[in-house]
Protein backbone atom coordinates (compact mmCIF):
# COMPACT_ATOMS: atom_id res chain seq x y z
CA UNK A 1 0.00 0.00 0.00
CA UNK A 2 1.43 3.47 -0.91
CA UNK A 3 2.18 5.67 1.97
CA UNK A 4 0.34 9.05 1.47
CA UNK A 5 2.45 12.10 1.72
CA UNK A 6 -0.03 14.13 3.63
CA UNK A 7 1.58 17.78 4.37
CA UNK A 8 -0.69 19.63 6.85
CA UNK A 9 -0.57 22.69 7.96
CA UNK A 10 0.33 23.42 11.82
CA UNK A 11 -2.42 24.37 13.62
CA UNK A 12 -2.12 27.91 15.34
CA UNK A 13 -2.41 27.77 19.01
CA UNK A 14 -6.28 29.76 19.69
CA UNK A 15 -5.88 33.20 21.23
CA UNK A 16 -8.24 33.82 24.23
CA UNK A 17 -9.32 37.61 24.01
CA UNK A 18 -8.71 39.34 27.57
CA UNK A 19 -12.63 40.13 28.91
CA UNK A 20 -10.69 42.37 31.20
CA UNK A 21 -7.22 44.23 30.99
CA UNK A 22 -4.83 42.63 34.22
CA UNK A 23 -2.14 45.56 35.09
CA UNK A 24 -1.59 43.31 38.45
CA UNK A 25 -1.00 40.02 36.79
CA UNK A 26 0.56 41.87 33.89
CA UNK A 27 3.12 43.51 36.28
CA UNK A 28 3.68 40.30 38.26
CA UNK A 29 4.80 38.62 35.04
CA UNK A 30 6.84 41.39 33.76
CA UNK A 31 9.07 41.64 37.23
CA UNK A 32 9.62 38.11 36.73
CA UNK A 33 7.55 36.63 39.77
CA UNK A 34 5.40 34.55 38.14
CA UNK A 35 5.50 32.66 33.98
CA UNK A 36 2.40 34.07 33.00
CA UNK A 37 -1.13 34.78 34.59
CA UNK A 38 -2.73 31.43 33.09
CA UNK A 39 -0.84 29.66 35.81
CA UNK A 40 -0.79 32.40 37.88
CA UNK A 41 -4.74 31.93 37.95
CA UNK A 42 -3.99 28.28 38.64
CA UNK A 43 -2.07 28.18 41.47
CA UNK A 44 -3.09 31.42 43.03
CA UNK A 45 0.37 32.66 44.46
CA UNK A 46 3.80 33.78 44.16
CA UNK A 47 6.94 31.72 45.02
CA UNK A 48 9.49 34.00 47.31
CA UNK A 49 12.20 33.21 44.69
CA UNK A 50 14.88 36.44 44.21
CA UNK A 51 18.39 37.34 44.51
CA UNK A 52 17.94 37.52 47.97
CA UNK A 53 19.63 35.03 50.77
CA UNK A 54 17.08 34.82 52.86
CA UNK A 55 17.58 34.17 56.85
CA UNK A 56 16.25 32.44 59.32
CA UNK A 57 13.36 32.54 59.92
CA UNK A 58 12.71 33.21 56.21
CA UNK A 59 14.63 30.02 54.67
CA UNK A 60 12.89 27.33 57.06
CA UNK A 61 11.08 25.14 54.83
CA UNK A 62 7.44 26.41 55.65
CA UNK A 63 4.93 26.75 53.05
CA UNK A 64 4.02 29.99 54.47
CA UNK A 65 7.16 31.62 53.97
CA UNK A 66 7.89 30.11 50.74
CA UNK A 67 4.50 31.77 49.24
CA UNK A 68 3.87 34.17 51.52
CA UNK A 69 1.02 35.95 49.36
CA UNK A 70 -1.77 34.86 47.52
CA UNK A 71 -3.28 36.44 44.44
CA UNK A 72 -6.97 35.88 43.83
CA UNK A 73 -8.25 36.00 40.27
CA UNK A 74 -9.90 38.77 38.23
CA UNK A 75 -12.97 39.62 40.22
CA UNK A 76 -16.16 40.79 37.95
CA UNK A 77 -14.61 44.70 37.83
CA UNK A 78 -11.78 43.19 36.74
CA UNK A 79 -9.15 44.03 40.11
CA UNK A 80 -6.96 40.96 40.88
CA UNK A 81 -5.62 41.74 44.84
CA UNK A 82 -2.22 40.56 46.06
CA UNK A 83 -3.13 39.00 49.68
CA UNK A 84 -0.62 38.61 52.67
CA UNK A 85 -0.99 34.90 53.87
CA UNK A 86 -0.27 36.48 57.53
CA UNK A 87 0.39 40.10 58.60
CA UNK A 88 3.50 39.65 60.21
CA UNK A 89 4.77 38.48 56.54
CA UNK A 90 5.28 42.10 55.91
CA UNK A 91 8.92 41.63 57.37
CA UNK A 92 9.65 38.98 54.79
CA UNK A 93 12.24 40.31 52.90
CA UNK A 94 10.56 39.25 49.61
CA UNK A 95 7.56 40.59 50.05
CA UNK A 96 9.45 43.96 50.90
CA UNK A 97 11.32 43.61 47.70
CA UNK A 98 7.64 43.14 46.04
CA UNK A 99 6.20 46.07 48.00
CA UNK A 100 9.56 47.96 46.66
CA UNK A 101 8.65 46.77 42.61
CA UNK A 102 5.59 48.45 43.22
CA UNK A 103 3.03 45.23 43.68
CA UNK A 104 -0.02 46.66 46.15
CA UNK A 105 0.48 43.76 48.47
CA UNK A 106 -2.54 43.98 51.27
CA UNK A 107 -3.82 42.83 54.52
CA UNK A 108 -7.55 41.62 53.77
CA UNK A 109 -8.77 43.46 57.13
CA UNK A 110 -12.00 41.14 57.15
CA UNK A 111 -10.04 38.13 57.10
CA UNK A 112 -6.61 39.16 57.97
CA UNK A 113 -4.57 35.57 57.83
CA UNK A 114 -5.84 34.51 54.97
CA UNK A 115 -9.60 33.40 53.66
CA UNK A 116 -8.40 30.10 53.01
CA UNK A 117 -6.24 29.71 56.31
CA UNK A 118 -3.74 27.30 54.53
CA UNK A 119 -0.93 29.49 55.24
CA UNK A 120 -1.43 29.15 59.07
CA UNK A 121 -1.85 25.37 58.81
CA UNK A 122 1.27 25.28 56.18
CA UNK A 123 3.17 26.45 58.84
CA UNK A 124 2.25 24.37 61.40
CA UNK A 125 2.73 20.75 59.32
CA UNK A 126 5.56 21.90 57.64
CA UNK A 127 7.74 22.08 61.00
CA UNK A 128 6.22 19.71 63.23
CA UNK A 129 9.29 17.48 62.77
CA UNK A 130 11.84 15.19 63.89
CA UNK A 131 14.23 18.19 62.20
CA UNK A 132 12.24 21.61 62.63
CA UNK A 133 9.77 21.09 65.86
CA UNK A 134 11.88 23.62 68.02
CA UNK A 135 11.41 26.17 65.08
CA UNK A 136 7.64 25.71 64.78
CA UNK A 137 7.85 26.34 68.29
CA UNK A 138 9.87 29.61 67.47
CA UNK A 139 8.04 31.11 65.18
CA UNK A 140 4.29 29.80 66.45
CA UNK A 141 3.51 33.73 66.20
CA UNK A 142 2.87 32.47 62.46
CA UNK A 143 0.23 30.10 63.13
CA UNK A 144 -2.47 29.21 66.15
CA UNK A 145 -2.29 26.92 69.13
CA UNK A 146 -5.24 24.80 67.49
CA UNK A 147 -3.29 24.36 64.54
CA UNK A 148 0.10 23.19 66.42
CA UNK A 149 -2.36 20.65 67.97
CA UNK A 150 -3.67 19.37 64.79
CA UNK A 151 0.33 18.93 63.01
CA UNK A 152 1.43 17.02 66.20
CA UNK A 153 -1.65 14.79 65.49
CA UNK A 154 -0.65 14.54 61.99
CA UNK A 155 3.44 14.08 62.88
CA UNK A 156 2.20 11.02 65.03
CA UNK A 157 0.08 9.58 62.15
CA UNK A 158 3.24 9.44 59.79
CA UNK A 159 6.09 9.17 62.25
CA UNK A 160 7.39 12.93 61.14
CA UNK A 161 7.73 13.19 65.23
CA UNK A 162 8.13 10.73 68.17
CA UNK A 163 5.80 10.74 71.34
CA UNK A 164 8.73 12.62 73.36
CA UNK A 165 8.91 15.84 70.95
CA UNK A 166 5.05 15.72 71.05
CA UNK A 167 4.33 16.19 74.53
CA UNK A 168 7.34 19.33 74.31
CA UNK A 169 4.57 20.90 72.03
CA UNK A 170 1.31 19.57 73.48
CA UNK A 171 2.76 21.19 76.67
CA UNK A 172 4.35 24.68 75.21
CA UNK A 173 0.32 25.32 73.79
CA UNK A 174 -0.83 24.51 77.36
CA UNK A 175 -2.45 21.41 76.15
CA UNK A 176 -3.59 19.08 79.54
CA UNK A 177 -2.65 15.92 79.62
CA UNK A 178 -5.70 13.44 80.17
CA UNK A 179 -5.30 11.84 83.81
CA UNK A 180 -6.89 8.60 82.29
CA UNK A 181 -4.12 8.29 79.25
CA UNK A 182 -7.10 8.61 76.93
CA UNK A 183 -8.34 5.10 78.04
CA UNK A 184 -11.94 6.40 77.45
CA UNK A 185 -11.35 7.19 73.69
CA UNK A 186 -9.11 4.36 72.98
CA UNK A 187 -11.41 1.60 74.29
CA UNK A 188 -14.49 3.63 73.20
CA UNK A 189 -15.83 6.19 70.46
CA UNK A 190 -12.32 7.56 70.01
CA UNK A 191 -11.19 4.84 67.67
CA UNK A 192 -12.98 3.61 64.74
CA UNK A 193 -11.11 0.74 63.69
CA UNK A 194 -11.24 0.26 60.33
CA UNK A 195 -10.28 -3.26 57.93
CA UNK A 196 -7.53 -2.55 55.09
CA UNK A 197 -6.76 -5.43 52.32
CA UNK A 198 -2.86 -5.76 53.92
CA UNK A 199 -1.36 -4.57 57.01
CA UNK A 200 -4.47 -4.65 59.57
CA UNK A 201 -6.51 -2.38 61.64
CA UNK A 202 -5.92 1.19 60.53
CA UNK A 203 -7.40 3.27 64.06
CA UNK A 204 -9.50 5.50 62.93
CA UNK A 205 -8.95 8.20 65.29
CA UNK A 206 -10.38 10.85 62.95
CA UNK A 207 -13.63 10.70 64.98
CA UNK A 208 -11.80 12.71 67.74
CA UNK A 209 -13.14 16.50 67.17
CA UNK A 210 -11.22 17.94 69.93
CA UNK A 211 -7.79 18.84 68.88
CA UNK A 212 -5.93 18.51 71.94
CA UNK A 213 -7.43 15.49 72.39
CA UNK A 214 -7.01 13.95 69.64
CA UNK A 215 -3.19 14.24 69.45
CA UNK A 216 -2.97 13.33 73.26
CA UNK A 217 -4.94 9.98 72.63
CA UNK A 218 -2.16 8.86 69.68
CA UNK A 219 0.36 9.67 72.45
CA UNK A 220 -1.34 7.72 74.44
CA UNK A 221 -1.97 4.83 72.14
CA UNK A 222 1.68 4.71 70.69
CA UNK A 223 3.27 4.75 74.58
CA UNK A 224 0.82 2.37 75.77
CA UNK A 225 1.02 -0.30 72.98
CA UNK A 226 -2.34 0.29 71.36
CA UNK A 227 -1.05 0.83 67.93
CA UNK A 228 2.46 1.02 66.24
CA UNK A 229 3.93 2.33 62.68
CA UNK A 230 4.27 0.20 60.30
CA UNK A 231 4.84 1.32 56.80
CA UNK A 232 4.41 5.09 57.62
CA UNK A 233 1.32 4.74 59.12
CA UNK A 234 -0.38 3.44 62.24
CA UNK A 235 -1.98 0.03 62.84
CA UNK A 236 -4.13 -1.46 65.72
CA UNK A 237 -1.62 -3.92 67.67
CA UNK A 238 -2.95 -7.47 69.04
CA UNK A 239 -2.61 -5.91 72.59
CA UNK A 240 -4.46 -2.91 71.48
CA UNK A 241 -7.46 -5.36 69.66
CA UNK A 242 -7.25 -7.24 72.69
CA UNK A 243 -8.43 -4.84 75.20
CA UNK A 244 -10.98 -3.19 72.40
CA UNK A 245 -12.64 -6.77 72.57
CA UNK A 246 -12.17 -6.86 76.32
CA UNK A 247 -14.14 -3.92 76.76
Amino acid sequence: MEQLDLQLEPIAAPVIAKQFDDPTGDSLVSLGLVENTYLLDINRSVRATCDIEFVSPWNLPSRLFQYPVEVTGLNRQGIRRVLLRHPLLLDHPFVARMIDDGVAVEIDASDPVSSNRNGIWWHAVDLCTKEHWRDLLDTRRFTTDSDIMGAVTFGLDYAAIDTAIARTILAEVNSPEPEDRSMALLSGDGMRPTAREKGGMTPGFWIIQDKGLAAWARVHAIEDGWVKHKGGHLYLTPQGIARRTAE
